[in-house]
């Protein structure tokens, strides 16, 4: 789920109802991995940037993914890497 926080108040209502367990955005999720030990029955919220962070956390295969930036330009990034992981062969992608 790719989410426009200026459309939706799904942040404001996750942070009401302390659904939220931090909100930094950084370079290396490893330890997040280590620490969340997300499964299929969680719902991962995350600063989108340019995706990596988000496609990095799918590998977990969390129950849902929510990736939510500011800057619209960040969410279309992150679309466009997954359809390109989702068209594209190897060689087309990198």
């Amino acid at each position: 789920v790719i989410q426009d926080v200026y459309t939706q108040n799904f942040i404001f209502e996750a942070i009401k109802e302390k659904k939220v367990i931090y909100n930094i955005s950084w370079e290396d999720p490893r330890v997040d991995h280590q620490v969340l030990k997300v499964t299929d029955k969680d719902v991962v919220l995350t600063i989108s940037s340019a995706g990596c962070n988000v496609l990095d956390y799918m590998i977990e295969g969390p129950g849902e993914m929510v990736a939510v930036d500011f800057n619209a330009a960040q969410l279309c990034v992150l679309e466009l890497k997954i359809l390109c992981i989702k068209y594209l062969n190897w060689e087309q992608f990198w």
